[in-house]
């Protein structure tokens, strides 16, 4: 038996990986449900668990059966178990390079029929897991434990190269494009109580959005922005104070403001700005006069991190549009999608049923994911997708689902980018990947459309995910997408949700 708990935004990954004399089994998030599998048996929950919040999973498994409990109360189909345990001198997997999240209180069943707490703090670690510090944004966990009673607290790196593993990016930070937006949700008794606000930023925009705060109408109090590669402050009706030295360097800055009573504070670097004044102490209650000034409506280009609220990180964001992971080192162009149900929409920018092509690079960081969908009347449908590995083109053009496929030679988490290319023309299509090329031929139906629909970019939104080929978004680079010829820009996109970088991929 072995127990654990874990909390993830990503709909697939695996959890844990045994293997033993019998060929051990796999507990997995397959389409957000939990899985469980051996060489004979597949178990599924009933519920979808890829929402962010903690689940507790329980499995039993030995020569007579298996059985999956999740949360004690979604169970999978069960089989007959007996009592005994099966984990002697058995590996055990935790996240096998391809899990994204946090998993904490991990059990094991030993001889003795003891449930043994495994603290994998006290192990020997190395490769890309954290312990202690716990969010959605970390990178796969991937370590090994041995769960041998003579060799207990062993533990080996797993990763190889030639595996999918995320680029390693900063805790709590995101890359703000000109339209990208992060939600926090702050009480207003917390605001209305000497409010002390910390962050770090870099950027080489000279004007741009840092961060303010609105009332219930929507009208921004406090403002924080740059101007002229300067940063400035303005509270209420009061006095605009600002930094005389230029940041726009692309180094990393401190910035921190505060309100109190009637008085408004700037430092930056550790320099602190003259004060500003605010009219019949607005700074008592927070109940500020609108701005008086214009102020940037689009985003700084940069990176944002450590947001704290009275000393106190205030970790993710309530709301995510375009906040994307941040990362150092070299960066080249594309767009970076980091999963957890992050996409962009294009509206009213595709049409179904006419011939097109369709050509674009790939660099993933996962085996599955959704690269672009489509849906327009009578199930006309369009679904280009990554599914263990393998490329796939799915096409409807009004009587019923015809696809083709790519197996790439190279490994599909290469640092090289895929070249991929999908053309249509009228019940024919074909899929070429690099120098590989495969075709299809549907039904035949004569129904030319001339109206432009939706184009999912990514992922889709979760009300949608009952009518695509998976569920799970698009994690890692792509870049040069062309429809008929003509370049597809991201940074025109009409909506960005979740954790996107529309300027720039991180450079293998």
């Amino acid at each position: 038996m072995v127990s654990l708990g874990f909390r993830s935004t990503q709909s697939s990954g695996v959890l844990l990986h045994t293997r033993d004399t019998d060929g051990g089994f796999e507990l997995s998030l397959v389409d957000g449900h939990v899985e469980m599998k051996d060489s004979t048996a597949n178990l599924k929950s009933k519920n979808r668990y890829d929402e962010g919040r903690w689940h507790y999973v329980t499995a039993y498994r030995n020569s007579t059966g298996m059985e999956l409990n999740v949360d004690d109360s979604d169970r999978g189909d069960a089989q007959t178990v007996s009592t005994g345990s099966i984990f002697q001198n058995t590996s055990v997997i935790l996240g096998k390079e391809t899990f994204r999240g946090c998993l904490r209180n991990f059990y094991m069943r030993r001889i003795e029929n003891r449930c043994i707490p495994i603290d994998l703090s006290n192990f020997t670690q190395t490769g890309v897991a954290s312990f202690g510090l716990c969010n959605t944004q970390q990178q796969p966990l991937s370590i090994i434990a041995r769960s041998s009673l003579r060799r207990r607290g062993h533990i080996k790196s797993n990763i190889r190269k030639k595996d999918c593993s995320e680029p390693v990016g900063h805790i709590l930070a995101y890359h703000l494009s000109a339209r990208s937006q992060l939600q926090y949700i702050i009480s207003p008794e917390d605001l209305n109580y000497r409010p002390h606000i910390f962050l770090d930023m870099q950027t080489r925009s000279a004007d741009g959005l840092l961060l303010h705060i609105t009332d219930k109408q929507g009208f921004a109090r406090v403002i924080l922005f740059m101007n002229g590669g300067r940063v400035k402050l303005f509270v209420g009706d009061g006095t605009l104070i600002y930094y005389q030295k230029k940041i726009n360097n692309g180094a990393w800055h401190n910035i921190r403001f505060s309100v109190e009573q009637h008085v408004t504070h700037l430092v930056v670097d550790g320099f602190r700005v003259p004060d500003g004044q605010l009219q019949k102490d607005e700074g008592i209650s927070m109940e500020l006069q609108p701005p008086g000034i214009r102020f940037p409506q689009k985003s700084v280009i940069g990176c944002i991190r450590k947001i704290r609220f009275n000393s106190v990180l205030i970790g993710e964001p309530a709301v995510n549009h375009g906040g994307a992971p941040c990362f150092d080192g070299v960066v080249e162009e594309g767009a970076y999608f980091a999963g957890g149900g992050s996409h962009i929409i294009l509206e009213k920018h595709f049409r179904l049923g006419a011939e097109f092509d369709l050509t674009f690079e790939v660099r993933p960081r996962n085996m599955t994911g959704l690269l672009f969908h489509c849906r327009g009347h009578q199930d006309h449908s369009l679904s280009v997708f990554l599914k263990k590995g393998t490329m796939v083109v799915q096409m409807n053009d009004g009587a019923g689902d015809y696809s083709t496929s790519v197996t790439p030679q190279l490994p599909l988490c290469a640092e090289s980018f895929h070249h991929v290319t999908v053309i249509k023309k009228g019940n024919f299509i074909k899929l070429k990947m690099g120098h590989n090329s495969n075709s299809a031929v549907g039904p035949h139906v004569h129904s030319p459309s001339k109206t432009r629909h939706t184009l999912y970019i990514g992922g889709v939104p979760e009300t949608k995910r009952k009518r695509v080929p998976v569920w799970s978004s698009y994690l890692g680079c792509l870049r040069n997408v062309q429809i008929n010829q003509a370049a597809l820009s991201f940074k025109s996109a009409s909506s960005v949700f979740g954790s996107v970088n529309v300027n720039e991929c991180p450079a293998e």
